[in-house]
């Protein structure tokens, strides 16, 4: 069951109060299985569950999977745009793309095989999408799919867009600092590793632009 949270104004004009709604089976949400949520430029809330996706507008859950050309049902990450398209990565190295009401696949070859993680902007349409052991890859605004960076014995979890192309990405062995090269890859710039050495699952930006990393076994750096 997913919950939404809502708020009502209370009583003193600089105070709210809050309340959990449990958004479930009884709202069109077919599968309880949550494993990632991002709200869309309308700010309607997209859910990635175990057996599709689902687009909660507030009262009701719409249900869509591979019979609306999902390329998986399993839905490992999201990520949506200002220009009201929304990435969908898959648990099989599967990536679907939402817009204007249709769904399309998009062609990774053999790219990716794993759990797409992460999905991040690349700053010109496209985006960049962390597969756990296939390492990133690149999605061009007209859906080709290219090799981005993999290393060796590396898993790949997070992804985060920084100005000027590059990418702060959380992997197996902590931080990697990646830029663009001119044929289109990725590199590493620099060292991370005295930041942390452990595996990072997620990366946030505050509002004064710091990023946080949630690792596994250094708690937030």
């Amino acid at each position: 069951t997913l919950f939404a949270l809502l708020a009502t104004c209370a009583a003193s004009a600089d105070a709210q109060t809050y309340r959990l709604k449990p958004v479930g089976a009884a709202d069109g949400l077919a599968n309880s299985f949550v494993h990632a949520m991002d709200q869309d430029a309308s700010g309607r809330l997209w859910i990635g569950t175990g057996g599709g996706a689902g687009l909660f507008d507030g009262r009701h859950v719409t249900m869509f999977t591979t019979a609306d050309s999902l390329a998986e049902d399993y839905v490992s990450s999201i990520h949506a745009e200002q220009d009201g398209s929304v990435w969908f990565g898959h648990n099989e190295g599967g990536i679907s793309r939402y817009a204007k009401g249709v769904f399309t696949k998009v062609r990774t070859g053999v790219l990716t095989g794993s759990t797409i993680n992460a999905i991040a902007d690349d700053g010109h349409g496209g985006v960049w999408a962390a597969a756990q052991n296939n390492g990133v890859v690149h999605i061009t605004r007209d859906g080709k799919c290219m090799p981005g960076i993999n290393i060796d014995g590396v898993l790949w979890y997070s992804l985060m867009d920084l100005d000027g192309g590059s990418l702060i990405a959380g992997a197996s062995d902590g931080l990697h600092l990646l830029r663009l090269t001119a044929d289109g890859t990725l590199k590493t710039v620099g060292d991370l590793s005295g930041i942390t050495r452990a595996p990072v699952r997620s990366l946030v930006r505050s509002p004064d632009g710091r990023i946080h990393a949630g690792t596994d076994g250094d708690g937030v750096v």
